[in-house]
């Protein structure tokens, strides 16, 4: 297992942990990947839990907040894929790991704003 998939496991643990008695259940493999949530909180509802991430790679945990608008896996067709962080029709929260919490982020609230302040790939 690579280091990103460790940590991106550790902060679900982390979560799930948090959040108790709420978490309804796990998703499948097919809403992980296609719908882009990992939980079912009873307050919350779909939720996706992203890491606490860093500035460089290999460099430290430095709680840098990066948005996926575009996949970095392409189809055999090579087109550009919406990432995690476009609303895609599911109703559902983004919980990013920061220091000592997870900020909640609705998706449909943050990408307008976020997509007039990209000018291009890593921008």
């Amino acid at each position: 297992m690579n280091k990103s998939f460790i940590e991106g496991t550790n902060a679900e643990k982390e979560f799930v942990h948090a959040r108790g008695a709420f978490i309804v259940r796990k998703a499948t493999k097919e809403e992980d990947m296609n719908e882009h949530w990992d939980y079912l909180d009873e307050l919350f509802g779909k939720v996706d839990v992203k890491a606490a991430k860093r500035m460089h790679r290999g460099g430290p945990i430095d709680y840098t907040i990066w948005w996926e608008l575009l996949t970095v896996k392409r189809p055999p067709d090579n087109k550009p894929k919406k990432g995690w962080g476009v609303p895609n029709g599911i109703d559902r929260l983004i919980a990013i790991r920061s220091y000592n919490s997870f900020i909640l982020v609705n998706p449909a609230i943050i990408y307008p704003k976020l997509k007039k302040l990209c000018k291009g790939y890593g921008r």
